[in-house]
């Protein structure tokens, strides 16, 4: 029984289903009941709307959907209730908005008089069996895969573990793209029953040429571990080393790495120095930081190192900074530099020792050593682009133009310097050097403030000339929006394209999806979504690219199966491949990209400091932040729907009169809507109601922004306070939140009732 409930928790983890019992209303047991496990709760005692509901014998009682037995016309019906779980895709324009049909879960209903064969009906309770369920789905032509897949897991549930390894062996599944995930299910099924030389063979035999690579590197992991079981510490540490140089930033390769450590130590040996480095980039790509650093740390420490040394010294240099550990860095960047070293990594360790001093507060310190290196042709154009980006970020704005003239413009930051050289003389009241500065630049950055300051020097026409072409352009781009704001003109034309999906070799695995959604399998459907995207060759796409309208049917079942951010994804790869579209057509692809998600929390809020902001800045700021996942955590520990670290919700609860935040409190919607909308509105009081600068501060800090961002605002409002107020990133986040915030406000999308 042990072994049987481990691999149904498998199951659980590919996106599969388990048995649970339930009994009736009046005490008959209904047996064979099927749930997806995508949300699960202790047992309880339903009631909903005073209708008796079943609950689940055993440990896990489902929220999603719940099976009942009720009375309809004196019929009894079974019914797996819809809930609805988010929106599905644009279906119509009312009154000038864009209005949202809902998703739901999966809803089946089936009356006494044509009920299925896997629906007993027995007086006043039923039986629903899942075997027979899953068997008649494998004969649909899009379901044979899943349903096999659901009928193994059944199968173990009953005991059948060799009637379950028969069906996953099918020719059919080692092909799909699945093949990962039921080779692991019949290794891990081979494991539970003791045949631990069984599932390694498995391993072995596994035709891998289409696997992407996070499963090529999953199967090295495993092979690992089962090296390791029967005790062949050779290959084990030779799967593990293979892993570590061909896939450092996958996740399986972090369980490689574990397991590597081990077997070496245990037999007196140690990485060598190239490999501990790689092994540093394994630690940061899973987020351990500290880790990479303590490891970068070892090598810069041992003189036997050799090269090593100084590119690892190089590596624990960058890591430190991103730390916030200047001192550290400079510190280590001043002993390299004193032992002899070529000379490419001396200039580079000079540069980082620059770097540090700038990330220290140290703008002086910083500039005199570009000026020292600058004479090295090699670098000067690089090390120019950085010296100009300190001064400026220094408010050294003519230190900053010098060296931004430095830079040749074919050189490769040379397009760069010429346009921060021009938002800089525009911020000096220079706007005829400005113009020089972005006349040989045609991107849209360049051409909408050229426009900007043509209307500043009088030629009016000429400026709103450059400003209209750069506004007819759809999509709701910064540059875009706002020379949209600046003419006041609206962008999107009025229509809605409709998803259709014309090719038989990219229709078949959608349809495949659609029936993955109906069955509540939301992981597998995601899965089989984002492998479609990639291009993956098992799927019978060949090099055959979907056209904008097919992109917008992968977005439909991407929002169906309530995964936003790869909904918003797919639906800007449909923008992308509709670029050679007349104009009109590539407006109708642009309101799919921006959905109404969480409308509760920003429309008609209960809460007075939300309802007092503009829904279309919450909608705009919550899917730059979170791409709307309630669950979402950056690398910095930002939590939730608008990426608040903790400190700072504890302070803003503390302003409300509130106990203090947990993670947890962070997580539940509402709750962190609420501290985001209190910790944005101190922002814009604290800057004079600047949208601009309260963004940059959200995302930066407060004391990230210029001392001179109220002159910014004067000399070239909002939009110049985005490109000069804060640091690249702050900048790069304020932008493509004003450009969002246009969308919601033209748009302005809802969900239809339900």
């Amino acid at each position: 029984m042990a072994r049987r409930l481990a691999w149904l928790a498998l199951c659980a983890v590919v996106g599969s289903i388990a048995l649970v019992v339930l009994p009736a209303a009046g005490g008959t047991r209904v047996r064979w009941a099927h749930v997806p496990l995508d949300s699960l709760r202790p047992v309880q005692d339903l009631r909903r709307d005073g209708e008796r509901t079943l609950q689940v014998y055993g440990p896990l009682q489902l929220s999603a959907h719940v099976a009942w037995h009720r009375m309809v016309a004196d019929e009894p019906v079974l019914d797996w209730r819809a809930r609805a779980i988010g929106v599905r895709s644009p279906e119509r324009v009312d009154s000038g908005r864009v209005v949202w049909s809902l998703a739901a879960k999966p809803h089946l209903v089936w009356m006494v008089g044509s009920t299925p064969e896997w629906v007993e009906v027995r007086g006043d309770s039923f039986v629903f069996d899942s075997v027979v369920y899953w068997r008649h789905m494998a004969e649909c032509a899009h379901c044979t895969i899943a349903a096999r897949r659901q009928v193994a897991c059944l199968a173990v549930a009953d005991g059948d573990t060799l009637a379950a390894d028969s069906i996953l062996a099918s020719p059919a599944l080692a092909r799909s793209v699945w093949a990962w995930p039921v080779l692991r299910q019949r290794v891990e099924l081979s494991l539970a029953g003791g045949d631990t030389a069984g599932a390694d063979a498995l391993l072995e035999s596994a035709d891998r040429a289409d696997w992407p690579d996070g499963e090529r590197a999953a199967w090295l992991a495993l092979r690992v571990r089962l090296r390791v079981a029967v005790r062949d510490t050779a290959q084990a540490i030779e799967f593990a080393r293979q892993a570590l140089r061909v896939y450092p930033s996958l996740p399986a390769t972090g369980r490689s790495l574990a397991l590597l450590g081990d077997l070496l130590r245990a037999r007196g040996d140690s990485l060598s120095a190239g490999e501990q480095r790689t092994a540093a980039e394994v630690e940061v790509f899973g987020g351990r930081s500290a880790a990479a650093i303590g490891r970068l740390r070892r090598v810069v420490a041992d003189p036997a190192s050799g090269a090593e040394r100084w590119r690892a010294g190089l590596r624990l240099c960058e890591l430190l900074r991103g730390a916030r550990r200047f001192a550290e860095a400079r510190a280590t960047a001043d002993s390299l530099l004193l032992a002899p070293i070529q000379a490419d990594l001396r200039d580079r360790l000079w540069t980082e020792k620059a770097r540090a001093e700038l990330g220290a507060g140290q703008p002086d310190s910083a500039l005199a050593i570009y000026s020292r290196l600058a004479g090295d042709d090699s670098l000067a154009a690089a090390l120019s682009w950085e010296a100009g980006r300190a001064a400026e970020d220094a408010g050294r704005w003519d230190e900053s133009l010098r060296w931004y003239g430095r830079v040749p413009r074919e050189a490769r930051r040379g397009r760069e310097a010429g346009f921060r050289a021009g938002l800089l003389h525009l911020a000096l009241g220079r706007p005829d050097s400005a113009v020089a500065c972005w006349a040989p630049d045609s991107s849209d950055g360049a051409r909408f403030w050229c426009g900007v300051a043509r209307r500043l020097l009088g030629d009016t026409a000429a400026g709103d000339s450059v400003l209209r072409r750069v506004a007819a352009q759809p999509s709701y781009s910064f540059y875009r929006a706002a020379a949209r704001d600046t003419l006041r003109l609206r962008g999107w034309s009025g229509g809605i394209a409709v998803d259709d999906c014309v090719s038989d070799s990219l229709c078949g695995p959608l349809l495949e999806v659609r029936n993955l959604i109906g069955f509540g399998l939301m992981d597998d459907a995601a899965n089989l979504l984002s492998r479609w995207a990639a291009g993956d060759g098992r799927l019978a796409r060949g090099s055959e690219e979907p056209m904008a309208l097919e992109w917008l049917a992968a977005a439909h079942e991407a929002y169906a199966s309530g995964r936003v951010g790869l909904g918003i994804a797919l639906s800007e790869r449909a923008r992308e491949a509709g670029a050679g579209l007349d104009l009109r057509q590539q407006w109708d692809v642009v309101p799919w990209a921006f959905p109404p998600v969480w409308e509760s929390l920003f429309v008609a809020s209960r809460d007075s400091v939300v309802a007092s902001l503009e829904p279309a800045l919450l909608f705009a700021l919550t899917r730059q932040e979170s791409v709307f996942d309630p669950r979402a955590r950056s690398r910095s520990d930002a939590l939730g729907l608008m990426q608040l670290k903790l400190a700072t919700a504890r302070d803003v609860a503390r302003w409300a009169g509130d106990p203090a935040p947990t993670e947890a409190t962070l997580f539940d919607p509402e709750r962190n809507v609420r501290y985001g909308a209190r910790y944005l509105r101190r922002l814009l009081g604290r800057f004079d109601g600047s949208v601009a600068a309260a963004l940059s501060a959200y995302n930066a800090g407060p004391g990230s922004l210029s001392t001179r961002w109220r002159e910014l605002r004067e000399r070239g409002g909002e939009a110049l306070l985005c490109e000069l107020a804060s640091n690249p990133l702050a900048q790069d986040y304020a932008k493509g939140i004003l450009g969002f915030r246009q969308a919601y406000r033209e748009l302005r999308p809802k969900t239809a009732a339900p």
